[in-house]
């Protein structure tokens, strides 16, 4: 079944089903986090780019739902000793998370941002990781994208490892390609650093020190 563009009707209702326990079921930046109002935990500007860019996937039963309850990012991002802290100035509008202008707008110039990583790995060391409990930028749906660079698999799948107070713990998997790295991190959803800080920590330094993941740091 191809999930980004399906053909046959089969395989579009089994992805419409799939697509209806993640809109109204769960919460799509963490599985197993419960949710206040599931049926909006993507958030409006993202339904309105799924509806803009994959109609036939996405039908009008998708509706785009408000709350009247301000979210606590927005709220803190909002204050006037934050935005003055920012040196924001009080001519300029209110912070949100998403612009609908923008998701209404926005031109995409690469349908995926894989096509860029062969001119960027010339020059650079790559790291692609992923939380492997968020469904909005789900590790497998990255780990194909990588896997169709077709690059030289330096280190086949295998854990790393980091310590807490009750020992040594799987941090998630990594596979190690040639200039770069794809890594899981293991109970973490959409924000790495914020649901899983120690072992994300972790992950990124060894990356920027080029020592193996497993390395033991401490901050």
């Amino acid at each position: 079944c191809n999930f980004h563009n399906p053909n046959s009707s089969h395989c579009q209702k089994a992805l419409a089903a799939a697509r209806q326990v993640m809109n109204d079921d769960l919460n799509n930046y963490d599985i197993y986090t419960d949710c206040d109002g599931c049926s909006s935990s993507l958030g409006a500007q993202a339904k309105a780019l799924l509806k803009r860019f994959y109609p036939n996937m996405y039908p009008t039963r998708f509706a785009i739902t408000s709350s009247n309850e301000v979210p606590s990012d927005i709220a803190y991002m909002n204050r006037k000793d934050v935005r003055q802290a920012l040196h924001i100035p009080d001519n300029l509008p209110g912070w949100g998370e998403c612009s609908n202008d923008v998701s209404a707008n926005y031109t995409i110039t690469y349908n995926s941002a894989i096509k860029l990583y062969p001119k960027l790995i010339k020059k650079f060391r790559a790291l692609v990781y992923n939380g492997d409990v968020d469904m909005v930028c789900n590790f497998l749906g990255d780990q194909w994208a990588v896997h169709s660079l077709n690059l030289k698999v330096v280190q086949s799948r295998q854990p790393w490892f980091y310590s807490d107070s009750n020992g040594k713990q799987v941090g998630g998997y990594a596979i190690q390609f040639d200039k770069l790295d794809f890594l899981t991190v293991r109970g973490s959803g959409h924000q790495v650093p914020t649901y899983r800080p120690q072992p994300a920590y972790q992950m990124i330094y060894n990356f920027i020190h080029n020592k193996p993941y497993s390395t033991k740091v401490v901050p």
